[in-house]
């Protein structure tokens, strides 16, 4: 019974994480913002990042992982499936990878305890 505890407290874990950024953080803005990063960051792409990236040195991990952010964002907007972006970003990151996870937590802690089965 513990390891079912476990499980769903690591399971659940993310969701409350989510559920309190959500709660705390202020509304994004589809509007540009000249002093910090909005939602128009995320769609038209980041007038702030030159601006943070001085501050840092090219080895930071803002600075090296720019590209890969950018090219994951133009794969889920321009996605083999003809789907919008928001739709390609749901199903992706909050169905299948959770549920990806989940199924290969859950058989690492069932390889870990044969008497898993039995306490269930």
């Amino acid at each position: 019974m513990k390891k079912l505890f476990l499980l769903l407290s690591i399971v659940l874990l993310p969701f409350v994480v989510v559920i309190v950024v959500n709660e705390t953080s202020m509304l994004p803005s589809s509007f540009a913002n000249k002093e910090y990063c909005t939602r128009a960051c995320h769609n038209q792409g980041c007038l702030h990042f030159n601006k943070k990236r001085l501050d840092k040195d090219n080895s930071s991990f803002v600075t090296r992982h720019f590209d890969s952010y950018k090219k994951n964002i133009n794969w889920l907007k321009n996605n083999p499936f003809n789907l919008s972006y928001v739709e390609m970003n749901l199903l992706l990151y909050v169905i299948l990878f959770p549920t990806v996870s989940i199924l290969l937590l859950w058989r690492l802690i069932k390889r870990s305890s044969p008497t898993l089965e039995k306490e269930i």
